[in-house]
């Protein structure tokens, strides 16, 4: 080992390595400021991930429920077809109508694939005249888009109402009929209370009666003799009736005079009524024999 000039300085002995500190400083922030990109491209990648997982799952679950929502096909939906209708029956829900006009009297609404019985067609031929399989005695017109199953040209020309037995003109306008409905019948202070409901599209006119168990008629009280508007209802008590026991009772309504409703089915209710009261017996008299 020789010995340094003495020129040379200790510093310089220490530090004879040309490597720059400031260099390596530099590269480790190079190397931080890298994996922080790295850092960055991968969460991005992880939210593009994330969101198209999300899009799948929306668009799948909308094909399954709603897919008349979406603006393609969704190859994964499978309608499953319905059953054909057989014979004469209704396509979707539709209202009976007292004639063959859209704007005429409903007489009842028919639920979809209801089974019907032919009449007779419109001169028009794009209305039928039909029943309910399940309510024959109620005929009526549907539009004939509306009917599935059905033969037009095997059905006659219906001039009159199909209701009415025997030739009969067209009506010339409509004919609009009441329909009480007997909703329940219940005791309050032990005695006997019905609620009945006007459900058609004309009023009653007339006292509103009511028949205990095939008795005589009673009238209803509260203002039961100034008939009943369409789709109100009125809840009172049967004059002169009383429940004692709990039995089962059979009521049925009427009204005087007597008027045509569009279903007098519904004008009788069977059921288990009891009084809301306990009894109140007393002794009257008492005698010593």
């Amino acid at each position: 080992m020789t010995n340094p000039p003495p020129d040379e300085s200790l510093d310089d002995l220490l530090h004879d390595d040309d490597h720059d500190a400031a260099h390596d400083l530099e590269a480790v922030v190079d190397a931080a400021r890298a994996a922080e990109a790295r850092d960055r491209r991968g969460h991005a990648w992880r939210i593009l991930l994330f969101l198209t997982v999300l899009g799948i799952a929306v668009v799948g679950t909308v094909g399954a429920l709603r897919p008349g929502w979406l603006p393609f096909d969704v190859p994964l939906v499978r309608s499953t077809p319905e059953p054909a209708i057989e014979g004469p029956a209704l396509r979707r829900d539709m209202p009976l109508r007292a004639e063959p006009s859209d704007n005429a009297v409903v007489l009842v609404r028919l639920d979809a694939r209801t089974r019907l019985r032919p009449v007779g067609k419109s001169s028009d031929g794009r209305w039928i005249a039909a029943a309910a399989i399940d309510r024959p005695d109620l005929v009526g017109w549907l539009p004939i888009d509306a009917v599935a199953g059905i033969d037009l040209a095997s059905l006659g020309v219906v001039t009159a109402d199909p209701n009415v037995a025997g030739p009969r003109i067209a009506p010339t306008g409509p004919t609009d009929r009441p329909d009480l409905r007997i909703e329940s019948a219940y005791v309050k202070d032990n005695r006997l209370y019905v609620s009945v409901f006007n459900a058609g599209p004309a009023d009653v006119r007339g006292t509103i009666l009511a028949s205990v168990d095939g008795g005589p008629a009673s009238p209803i009280e509260g203002k039961s003799d100034e008939g009943l508007r369409a789709g109100q209802r009125l809840q009172a008590a049967v004059r002169g009736v009383y429940v004692q026991i709990r039995g089962t009772l059979t009521v049925t309504i009427s009204v005087n005079p007597t008027v045509t409703e569009v279903d007098q089915t519904n004008n009788t209710f069977t059921g288990i009524v009891e009084p809301d009261q306990p009894a109140d017996l007393e002794i009257s008299t008492v005698e010593r024999s």
